[in-house]
């Protein structure tokens, strides 16, 4: 009975041991099968920036990503784009096709996030209106214009009785790449390096991926664009992220240098050029950087990081060895604009290229109304006074601003006036009748 009984339980034992051995062998194939149709091998790494919150002092950002290609089909990021149009609202016939105006002059894939209008009614305040969309629906800007006319911003476009309206549109247009090492622009191989441009303020950069399996990977980062000039400062998480270090310098310089200057751990403008050849495609580019000799600013030392060779509380210093006329001109006057005064040239000019006259990093008024907001509503000086969106009546090839008024560096007026007879002699350039 005994002995009956020890052989029951022996068998049971074995029988459990059993199935726990066969579930161990189960649970570990199905781990590996998971392991390895899974992306968990990291089928990409960001390069460039290292966080996902990083800060800039300039408008254009170099996105730098590793894909692994027998992993990923396609990539894809959304740049950040932008327009301003002015319109006519002085009459029913003009207002009727205000949005057909504005869909013709946007690129075909411009997904939409924001139109702000801004009208000027005839002897009113101005009318501001502003739409907001979430990059997550993905609109389609020409789409939403043809067919929806019931948005806040473009029914003032379409109804209201005044001159004229500043229309800003903003959005993201996708850049794709899906033939990987055959995209010289976006460099060789598995390494993608992206040009984008960059808003004042924060910048959600949005990038997806098409794995070969099906699966869409989709993730975000954000990037602060800070104006020197405006008060406002980024968050406390963003931090500012430096490309040229010696890894990613390592990994680059293979192909972005030549025999030469690998000998001499000296990187020649050319270089520069093969990634940073963006700037050159705007509508002012600085001398020096034409003319290919960044060596003029910058550390040409590999080993450096090819940093300012100057301090910045002294950059003005070498902005004036060219620019000598400027120096002895704000030399003669009483009283000096603040970011003038403070040395730092490129807190309104960009060192490198502008889409505005000047190398301003904004439109003119854009970049004083960073400063002095409380002017922003047209109440300036007088009330109704247009400061923008104008012809200068005194010269009718540039466009009316803040330094058709006022002198942007230095003046003898407190108020840096342009002219040298007060208010009453100013306005009368203009108002003469």
């Amino acid at each position: 009975m005994n002995t009956d009984f020890m052989l029951l339980k022996r068998k049971i034992t074995d029988c459990t041991l059993l199935k726990y051995l066969l579930a161990s062998i189960l649970v570990l194939f199905l781990l590996n099968f998971t392991t390895n149709n899974k992306l968990d091998n990291e089928p990409f790494r960001i390069i460039y920036p290292k966080t996902k919150t990083s800060k800039v002092n300039e408008d254009r950002f170099l996105f730098v990503i590793w894909i692994d290609t027998l992993q990923i089909k396609n990539f894809k990021i959304f740049n950040a784009w932008d327009t301003t149009m002015v319109l006519e609202l002085s009459s029913p016939s003009i207002r009727k096709s205000n949005n057909e105006k504005i869909a013709s002059v946007l690129p075909q894939n411009f997904m939409l996030g924001r139109i702000s209008v801004s009208a000027e009614p005839f002897h009113q305040p101005l009318i501001n209106k502003e739409d907001l969309f979430q990059f997550e629906k993905q609109i389609n800007a020409k789409e939403i214009l043809l067919r929806d006319t019931s948005l806040a911003s473009i029914k003032v476009l379409r109804e209201q009785d005044a001159l004229l309206a500043s229309v800003k549109v903003m959005g993201w247009l996708p850049v794709e790449v899906n033939n990987f090492g055959k995209r010289k622009n976006y460099c060789q191989n598995d390494i993608i390096a992206i040009p984008l441009s960059l808003e004042p303020g924060n910048n959600a950069i949005h990038y997806e991926m098409e794995a070969k399996d099906g699966r869409l990977l989709k993730d975000s980062l954000n990037v602060y664009y800070r104006l020197e000039i405006e008060s406002k400062k980024p968050p406390a998480e963003y931090s500012k992220d430096i490309f040229h270090i010696a890894e990613n310098d390592a990994r680059c310089f293979s192909c972005h240098e030549n025999e030469n200057e690998r000998k001499l751990s000296v990187l020649s403008s050319s270089s520069c050029r093969s990634c940073h050849g963006s700037m050159y495609k705007e509508n002012f580019v600085h001398g020096p950087v034409d003319a290919g000799e960044c060596e003029t600013c910058h550390n040409q030392q590999t080993s450096s990081g090819f940093k300012p060779k100057f301090e910045v509380e002294k950059e003005s210093e070498v902005c004036f060895e060219c620019h000598d006329d400027i120096k002895d001109e704000i030399a003669k006057k009483k009283f000096v604009h603040a970011p003038v005064a403070t040395e730092r040239c490129t807190i309104c000019h960009s060192p490198h290229a502008s889409a505005n006259r000047y190398l301003l990093r904004k439109t003119a008024v854009q970049i004083c109304l960073s400063c002095h907001d409380d002017k922003s509503e047209g109440n300036h000086p007088v009330v109704f006074h247009p400061y923008q969106f104008r012809k200068d009546p005194r010269d009718t090839k540039k466009e009316f601003s803040c330094v058709s008024c006022h002198q942007p560096h230095a003046a003898s007026d407190d108020k840096l006036l342009a002219g040298a007879g007060g208010y009453f002699q100013l306005c009368q350039e203009c108002h003469n009748k």
